[in-house]
This record gives C-alpha cells, sequence and structure tokens, in this order.
C-alpha cells in the first residue's frame, strides 16, 4: 500500500515537472522566435 503510494507520488510529481518545463521551454521558445523575427525584419527593412 505504501510503496504504490510512493510510486504514484513519484510518477505525479515527475509528470508535473515535465509539464511545467515543456510549458516553460514553449513560451522560452515563443519569445525567442518573436525576437528573431523581429531582428530579421529590423535587418530587411
Amino acid at each position: 500500500m505504501v510503496t504504490l503510494l510512493i510510486q504514484d507520488t513519484i510518477v505525479v510529481t515527475l509528470f508535473g515537472t515535465g509539464y511545467i518545463l515543456s510549458l516553460f521551454t514553449n513560451n522560452l521558445f515563443q519569445v525567442l522566435k518573436n525576437a528573431v523575427w523581429k531582428e530579421m525584419i529590423l535587418l530587411v527593412f
């Protein structure tokens, strides 16, 4: 019973961490992409 609870906690923690990391990297990617686009637009015009 206790080992199952511990396993569930670990799985949930890993899943939560992965989810938060994916959200963070996704936002970071969007910001970087926007910055790159702005740089390219500035260079072109």
